[in-house]
Order: C-alpha cells, then sequence, then structure tokens
C-alpha cells in the first residue's frame, strides 16, 4: 500500500455509467450531487459579478423584478450606475408588502428583507461588512425579489452590479 504524503490527498465516492478507458482520460472531471447539480469543490470563495439592469425609471420611480443567483450566495460589494435604493427579498409577497417603505423607515418585522442599500452620487459603490449572506426559500429555485428606486435627477436605466461569492 503507498504511503500518503501530502495532506491535500481527498476521498471521493464516485458513481458512473460506463467505465472510462484508461487510455483515453478525460481532460477534466466534472462531479455532481444526487440531485445532478454540480459540485463546488475548490471554488467557493471564489469572488465573481453578474449585473441587473433596470427598465428607464424616472426620479423616485420604483421597479419590481428578479434576480436569479444561487440557492445561497453573499454579497460582499454592491455598485450601482448612479444613486438608487436596491433591495432584496426571498418571495414576491414580501418584497410587494415593503414597495411603498419609505427610505430610513424601519421595515415590519419578519417582512423578509434580506439587503437594502442606497447609493448616492459620490458613494455608487459599497463594500458590505460584514457580508450579506442571501438564502432562497427553496433551493431549486434561486430567485430573489428585488426592488430598485431611482434616487437621481434624471429618466436613466440603473445597473447593479452584486460582488458575491457562492455558499451552496
Amino acid at each position: 500500500m503507498p504511503r500518503v504524503t501530502s495532506q491535500k490527498t481527498r476521498q471521493m465516492l464516485l458513481t458512473t455509467g460506463d467505465p472510462l478507458d484508461p487510455n483515453q482520460l478525460p481532460e477534466k472531471l466534472n462531479l455532481f450531487n444526487e440531485e445532478g447539480e454540480p459540485l463546488m469543490i475548490g471554488t467557493q470563495g471564489v469572488r465573481a459579478d453578474f449585473d441587473h439592469t433596470t427598465s428607464d425609471l424616472d426620479p423616485g420611480e420604483i421597479e419590481a423584478g428578479a434576480v436569479v443567483a444561487f440557492p445561497g450566495w453573499r454579497v460582499i460589494r454592491l455598485e450601482t450606475s448612479r444613486p438608487a435604493r436596491v433591495r432584496l427579498y426571498p418571495t414576491l409577497a414580501q418584497r410587494d408588502a415593503d414597495l411603498s417603505r419609505g427610505i430610513g423607515v424601519k421595515p415590519q418585522p419578519h417582512s423578509g428583507r434580506l439587503l437594502e442599500m442606497v447609493t448616492y452620487a459620490g458613494a455608487l459603490i459599497w463594500n458590505t461588512n460584514p457580508t450579506v449572506d442571501l438564502a432562497s426559500e427553496d433551493k431549486s429555485d434561486p430567485t430573489f425579489f428585488v426592488s430598485v428606486t431611482n434616487l437621481d435627477s434624471v429618466t436613466e436605466t440603473v445597473v447593479t452590479t452584486y460582488t458575491y461569492v457562492r455558499t451552496e
């Protein structure tokens, strides 16, 4: 039996269909869980980002929409293209129930609000510290419900860039 000389040795149980021909090994192996979802081995902690863009919004106008992300993710930074208010919720009903709440007004208990950020000229980028962990209601549907308010003085789209680390 060979002696283990590296602490990076991992033990895995793989189930496959037809046996692989050892003379034709693939360039990489993709690992999946029992539900067919790709495993995140070795990629936890890798930063990435995605954008959410609204339609043209008049000053003060709110757009209610949705973003599809991951069942679990950690927001590290949020940036908007112009002054805006961005709010995220796990359900459509929770987002809609909170649409009329003003800036600086405390949300109702159990409002479901996961994240709320207000950006302004000179501070369009915010590093979240502590970071904000988000989890979907249903891991098979990683949809989060968003409301974005244009706080600028011109009619324009608002692009929100989320820098995140996937946690699930």
